[in-house]
């Protein structure tokens, strides 16, 4: 029996048994909230229908069985109307039958690969198993991942298959890893500048994945402008861009019916002044940021990073997207010294805590924190993205 053991233990390793181990117990933990109705999305008054956003995605594929390429025109007053997914992420929905499986099925599987996504950040943070639980409750119970586990959102897809892609690519399975960064990419637009951090790498700078990269882009493109609910709506719940409309409203700087285009140049021109004065500041000070720095391989953490900017910058709906921000943040490199520790954790938690916050003034805060950082990790990468090295973590 001890021989057998050993033979288990040898074919998982330290990394991968604490994976399992972890993605275990998370979800265990999500499946309690789901069977007790979701109660810390109830704190956080984000209502409590379980796999929402799951449903309305199977819906999407139902009328595409309905209505096959029409989907993008079919009247407003049918159920289909305002689509929001891209025309092959519903056609291999509807290939594989997936709006024949049960909705409650497809959300626990959703809310397996949601704990693993999750598992793979604490792994990598490489802390005592303690420690590790502690910030799994922490970040589970937050509103942006609460909600994000709850309504079941296709995000859960996106980050599981940019995880395998970089994985692939780490283990030197390009062509794999390529397809499925590009899968993601028919699923939401927002990653599509991951192809083009790919097309960075020298395994990448070969003519089939520039020409790829075109066909993606201009499929892309075509795609999703036929989509009449782009970008999302989210009020005060927007992420990103969008949230400075509102404020702006609120302010009387903006009239009602001002377009919502102004609002979004509004917040990117406020992002771009941020950065403008962390460069003079770096350029000035040159080691005030020297320990503050991105992982530089490009793995994983830096694709989330990626997506996380590129969610904020086009002004996606709703804060659950924060999960591209608040798990790669844990990895964030710091100095040795327990006060910048403490700081980013402290950081990570105001913003997972005050994002979806009912009370005014305390989400006008977690807007700002979110803006903050989304100009404090361009800064990064507009100082580090030309020094990228290969595509290994």
């Amino acid at each position: 029996m001890s021989s057998f053991n050993t033979r288990i233990i040898r074919a998982f390793p330290l990394e991968k048994r604490r994976i399992a181990t972890l993605t275990s117990i998370t979800f265990l933990f999500l499946v309690l909230c789901n069977s007790f109705n979701w109660p810390n999305v109830k704190i956080w008054g984000l209502g409590a229908r379980e796999f929402l956003d799951l449903e309305v995605t199977v819906n999407f594929v139902n009328c595409y069985e309905r209505f096959g390429t029409q989907i993008y025109s079919v009247p407003n007053g049918v159920d289909c109307s305002n689509y929001v997914y891209g025309f092959l992420f519903v056609a291999a929905g509807d290939l594989f039958g997936i709006n024949h499986i049960p909705i409650r099925f497809l959300g626990f599987v959703f809310l397996a690969i949601l704990a693993f996504v999750i598992a793979y950040f604490l792994s990598a943070l490489k802390v005592k198993y303690v420690s590790a639980l502690a910030l799994m409750l922490i970040l589970v119970l937050s509103p942006p991942i609460s909600l994000l586990a709850q309504r079941g959102n296709i995000d859960i897809l996106i980050a599981f298959l940019t995880i395998l892609g970089f994985h692939a690519i780490r283990h030197r399975f390009n062509v794999i890893g390529f397809v499925l960064i590009t899968l993601t990419v028919f699923i939401k637009f927002y990653t599509l500048p991951l192809l083009f951090l790919l097309l960075f790498q020298k395994v990448f700078r070969k003519p089939i994945y520039f020409i790829s990269t075109l066909v993606v882009l201009i499929a892309s493109v075509v795609n999703f402008s036929l989509i009449k609910t782009l970008p999302s709506d989210g009020v005060y719940a927007a992420f990103g861009n969008r949230a400075i409309y509102y404020y702006l409203q609120d302010a009387q700087l903006f009239h009602r019916n001002t377009p919502h285009l102004f609002g979004d140049l509004s917040g990117l021109i406020i992002v771009i002044s941020v950065v403008i004065a962390l460069l003079a500041v770096d350029t000035r000070f040159k080691n005030i940021f020297s320990g503050l720095v991105l992982d530089k391989s490009l793995g994983a953490s830096y694709a989330f990073l990626c997506i996380g900017l590129s969610c904020y910058l086009f002004g996606m709906s709703y804060d659950y997207r924060l999960v591209f921000f608040l798990l790669p943040m844990l990895l964030f490199q710091t100095r040795i010294d327990l006060f910048d520790r403490m700081f980013k954790y402290f950081f990570i938690i105001a913003i997972a805590y005050t994002s979806f916050n009912g009370v005014y003034f305390v989400q006008l805060v977690g807007d700002i924190l979110i803006g903050l950082l989304t100009s404090f990790l361009l800064f990064l990468f507009l100082r580090s993205a030309l020094g990228l090295p290969g595509s290994r973590e």
